[in-house]
């Protein structure tokens, strides 16, 4: 079913770089019409007075035929070359998006705090629901506290992805709130007041409950859900924007 609908997609881009080759074959027709006027007129301007109008006729549409027929050759040979470097690169794109979409399919995220115990799965409806739920409001500016083995083994399957040279900008930029460069220990934490200002966060629910730092740079709850809501809209827009198939992708259902 998977390489199905990678297959699929690949289809419809590769049309869009067909689509695209049309376009350029209409830039080679109206250069190659300026050509043929040009040198179909430069006999006539340079002709000897002796010679007849069929003469000069005849070499002038020989001219045209033999230029044109090398700056047709010529130019298409250059834009099929960048159209085909464009489909691998489209190619290579896609596949690489599709694999962000498997690796956060089903992931679930879990805030512990006081009383509460959030999920947060990567649904568009749930996370704009999410101010909606118990004790959100006192949360929501709390920072993150995260298992630093949990966290690395969650990061250690995402960096290459993350890192690739074919993920799309767009993606990669909003895949950054994810990246954690250090992580602070609550033993430094100067007061407990101060401590009461962070909440329990896990990639793998199934993960130790003990050992955490907190995650710098700093990330409020409310923060990070909304920069989640931000890349499954991304990603799905991306996809969509690039392939004629509708593609519910339903990140929060487990592959």
């Amino acid at each position: 079913m998977k390489t199905h609908m990678i297959l699929q997609i690949k289809k419809t881009i590769r049309s869009l770089s067909n689509s695209t080759k049309k376009k350029t074959n209409g830039i080679v027709f109206t250069i190659a019409s300026i050509f043929s006027i040009i040198f179909f007129l430069i006999p006539f301007f340079i002709r000897d007075k002796s010679e007849s109008i069929n003469s000069v006729l005849s070499v002038a549409l020989s001219a045209v035929s033999t230029v044109l027929t090398a700056a047709t050759f010529i130019i298409a040979y250059f834009l099929y070359e960048r159209l085909s470097l464009d489909r691998r690169i489209m190619d290579k794109q896609a596949d690489t998006v599709l694999q962000l979409a498997d690796f956060l399919k089903g992931k679930t995220f879990t805030v512990n705090s006081e009383g509460y115990g959030y999920f947060i799965r990567l649904a568009i409806h749930q996370l704009e629901d999410f101010a909606s739920l118990p004790n959100y409001p006192i949360n929501a500016q709390k920072g993150l506290m995260i298992n630093s083995n949990d966290y690395n083994t969650f990061f250690y399957q995402l960096s290459p992805l993350m890192r690739s040279y074919w993920m799309p900008l767009e993606i990669k930029e909003k895949l950054q709130f994810l990246e954690f460069r250090l992580y602070l220990e609550i033993e430094k934490i100067d007061s407990i007041d101060k401590l009461n200002n962070y909440i329990n966060f896990q990639f793998d629910y199934k993960s130790e409950k003990a050992n955490y730092f907190v995650a710098l740079p700093e990330t409020t709850l409310e923060s990070f859900v909304s920069d989640l809501k931000t890349l499954v809209q991304v990603i799905e827009q991306w996809i969509n924007d690039r392939s004629s198939i509708p593609l519910e992708l339903r990140l929060w259902e487990p592959s």
